[in-house]
């Protein structure tokens, strides 16, 4: 499910090709091309890691267990 979840922002930036500029409360203008690309980012490098590592940790122990 973690996984899913920051697939889920790649798939989000790669694949709306919109891009509006939206203000925030204190003014400040962001395109929102750039909060997409921010949070593709973030998923790929943290959500999308720490699943392939879980993964990879649970396929060891199975392994181990089998063996044994």
């Amino acid at each position: 499910m973690y996984a899913v979840t920051g697939l889920g922002f790649v798939v989000a930036y790669l694949s709306d090709s919109s891009n509006t500029l939206v203000t925030d409360a204190m003014g400040v203008v962001w395109h929102t091309r750039s909060i997409a690309e921010a949070e593709a980012t973030v998923g790929f490098f943290t959500m999308i890691f720490v699943a392939a590592l879980s993964t990879v940790k649970l396929l060891q122990r199975l392994l181990v267990t089998h063996i044994r």
